[in-house]
């Protein structure tokens, strides 16, 4: 896939070009396995890969019921304002409703 080259490519290039300090490198990326891969390639378990929260609202809300969309959109805010195991205990509570009253709500990934 000539896409996860040249992402191999860039991190491989930006790899040189910072020294190797052992400091765990965050990539926040939309969703794309090229993106995650390439990262994990380059700088193995100092990758740390975050999905963006802006696309992760918008993939779930847009499989939702116009009538809820408001509603889960701000609870999925409110819970990323929160710190990490209380955001993600709300996050799980707020997919597990959706599994419950919104047939596709809680599939996402």
């Amino acid at each position: 896939m000539w896409w996860q080259s040249f992402a191999v490519a860039c991190f491989r290039r930006y790899r040189v070009s910072c020294p190797d300090c052992g400091i765990r490198c965050r990539f926040i990326i939309a969703g794309s396995k090229a993106l995650r891969s390439a990262s994990e390639e380059v700088f193995g378990d100092r990758a740390h890969v975050q999905r963006c929260r802006t696309h992760k609202v918008r993939r779930v809300t847009e499989r939702l019921p116009q009538v809820v969309t408001a509603q889960v959109k701000s609870a999925m805010h409110a819970a990323c304002q929160r710190p990490g195991k209380k955001g993600m205990t709300r996050l799980r509570q707020q997919a597990k409703w959706l599994a419950t009253d919104c047939p596709y709500g809680g599939q996402t990934a």
